[in-house]
């Protein structure tokens, strides 16, 4: 899935696919399933919010700066100018996934 979207007049071009979860780990060294599995009970996680909003932006466009100096090169935290886009990524990812995953079929017995 792509998505444009502006934080602090920037346009910011968002990219996420089926490897998206094996990137994450790549870089971030966490699970990203799990973390948003934790989100349920455990609230909202900034920091796993800015780092799907960095590496879904590094998706797009592979020439943006490491995630935090891409960060100090804004004025405000980013995520919190788009924590709703990356929401509606996330839950189009996790659908998707859903979607995907192997269904179990039933074996008949002879």
């Amino acid at each position: 899935m792509e998505k444009i979207i502006t934080i602090e007049d920037r346009e910011i071009k968002l990219r996420t696919h089926g490897n998206f979860p094996n990137l994450y780990q790549q870089q971030f060294g966490k699970d990203l399933i799990i973390e948003m599995n934790n989100m349920e009970t455990s609230g909202v996680n900034l920091e796993l919010f800015n780092n799907f909003l960095w590496l879904s932006a590094k998706e797009a466009d592979k020439g943006i700066l490491p995630p935090d100096e891409w960060n100090a090169s804004f004025d405000s935290y980013p995520i919190l100018s788009a924590i709703e886009e990356v929401q509606e990524l996330i839950a189009a990812l996790m659908n998707a996934r859903k979607k995907s995953a192997p269904q179990k079929v039933a074996k008949k017995n002879h």
